[in-house]
């Protein structure tokens, strides 16, 4: 039996997802749909845009960004802003991202200074504002600033990725019109900062996500994630903010569809 909503995987993985099998994002794909999740976005980090957007060309419901992870060791250099700007220029792609600042330290994890970082952010705001496109976020340990780093780019539409913020820091992002993106995470017994975040939030500033073969939700905790399983993160989202899943998923997809603006 179809599902009687419509979800927008707004952050997902596919390139990833398809080191576990060629066959995997077209599998996961069909689940997806199957299970109401009938729109993904996937993000590139920037060694994988080009597959990303090709990935996209393929399938009618699937849309692409451009990205530059703040993992990258250096800074993308004036020919590589080029074609990241004329990837950005592709129909099927509806955002600048994951961009943004990792302050994350623990060993194997990364190691790219923070003012690389800082340096990679800034040439990626630019680029999307050059190619009017919205911006997703990667903040991770460095709410303060990643806001500070935005405080020039106050025109770009911001989407913060895989929200991990309090209440405090979700209304602040709120008022400076950033959407949140919400992902597994928000089911986990023991996020219940994240749960407050998300009630301190009006709907209309949510999207949700699976962060795709990563951050599974609660009942899948330990196995690789899929974009189908975001319909847990939806329901737990739902109840939050007092609505029916249907409600829910009206809205989430009215956000996306402002947010990214997609074709067609």
């Amino acid at each position: 039996m179809a599902a009687s909503f419509a979800l927008t995987d707004s952050h997902c993985h596919l390139e990833l997802i398809a080191e576990a099998g060629e066959d995997e994002p077209g599998s996961s794909l069909r689940q997806a749909a199957e299970a109401g999740v009938t729109r993904v976005i996937n993000i590139g980090l920037g060694p994988d845009n080009q597959a990303v957007i090709a990935r996209a060309g393929r399938h009618e419901n699937v849309f692409a960004t451009v990205g530059w992870h703040p993992h990258e060791k250096q800074p993308p250099k004036d020919h590589e802003l080029v074609t990241l700007l004329e990837l950005a220029g592709n129909p099927r792609v509806v955002a600048i991202g994951e961009v943004g600042l990792d302050y994350h330290w623990r060993e194997g994890y990364h190691e790219v200074p923070p003012e690389v970082q800082g340096e990679s952010f800034r040439l990626m705001l630019e680029l999307a504002r050059q190619a009017d496109l919205p911006v997703v976020v990667h903040s991770r340990d460095a709410h303060r600033q990643t806001l500070e780093a935005l405080e020039d780019f106050a025109d770009l539409q911001v989407v913060m990725h895989a929200f991990s913020g309090d209440a405090v820091y979700a209304r602040e992002c709120v008022s400076r019109g950033i959407v949140l993106s919400v992902a597994g995470p928000v089911t986990y017994p023991s996020a219940g900062a994240l749960r407050e975040a998300v009630e301190a939030v009006p709907p209309d500033r949510l999207l949700v996500e699976t962060d795709a073969p990563f951050l599974p939700p609660q009942p899948w905790r330990g196995k690789p994630n899929r974009p189908h399983m975001m319909v847990e993160t939806a329901a737990t989202v739902a109840r939050i903010k007092g609505l029916s899943l249907d409600e829910f998923a009206a809205i989430s997809t009215r956000n996306a569809d402002r947010v990214y603006r997609f074709p067609g």
